[in-house]
């Protein structure tokens, strides 16, 4: 494997609802992984290590841990957020009995964002639902991405095209090629094109909150 730009490290920066999951499970499968309790926990970090981060992670390891960051090719997921907001609210639970148009308007908002707060150790365990949801429905792929900065991610994997741009990364940093990306955690109910779960002015609502993701 030979990583671009010469850097040491890989990280991978998860978005909620952009094929996440079946990417951390892959590259668990190609790389050495760690985490970010490795991190902190003092785990020693070698070269072509691939860290995965959750979305809310990667303020916290830029701060913390700045040299990493800057030696590290990064690696995010995005996804046309129509379908991604319908994906979302199909399957998280704060949605239920509510209709897009509501949750549109009422977009859950902890009073600290989980990029400030170490959430699961800070809080109660009755607080997470709220923060899980701000991370699925309510953060965009860019401020995920793009952390109190304008710098860009080194590589994005398009959900639309998951598997032709794995397979473009995997020839960037010259690792054999493995079968297509198995697709976990799919919402089940989603079935049609966004268009049928939105109206116009839905739409219209997703065009203003999420203008810097498209």
């Amino acid at each position: 494997m030979k990583i671009p730009d010469n850097k040491k490290y890989l990280i991978y920066i998860a978005v909620a609802k952009t094929a996440s999951s079946s990417l951390r499970r892959f590259f668990s499968s190609v790389f050495k992984t760690l985490g970010y309790k490795d991190l902190t926990g003092g785990k020693e970090c070698l070269p072509a290590t691939m860290i995965l981060l959750a979305p809310d992670q990667t303020l916290f390891v830029k701060n913390e841990f700045p040299a990493l960051w800057e030696d590290s090719f990064k690696i995010g997921s995005v996804r046309n957020p129509y379908d991604r907001f319908v994906s979302a609210f199909l399957y998280h639970p704060f949605c239920k009995s509510k209709s897009p148009f509501e949750v549109l308007n009422n977009l859950p908002t902890p009073a600290i964002l989980p990029q400030y707060i170490k959430w699961k150790e800070a809080l109660p365990e009755s607080s997470w639902p709220l923060y899980s949801a701000y991370n699925h429905l309510t953060a965009s792929q860019s401020a995920v991405l793009l952390p109190e900065s304008r710098e860009t991610a080194d590589f994005l994997i398009r959900f639309e095209s998951l598997n032709q741009d794995l397979s473009k990364l995997l020839d960037l940093l010259r690792i054999e090629h493995s079968p297509p990306l198995p697709h976990l955690n799919p919402t089940q109910e989603k079935k049609d094109p966004y268009s049928s779960y939105l109206s116009a002015s839905e739409i219209n609502l997703i065009n203003n909150k999420f203008s810097d993701d498209f």
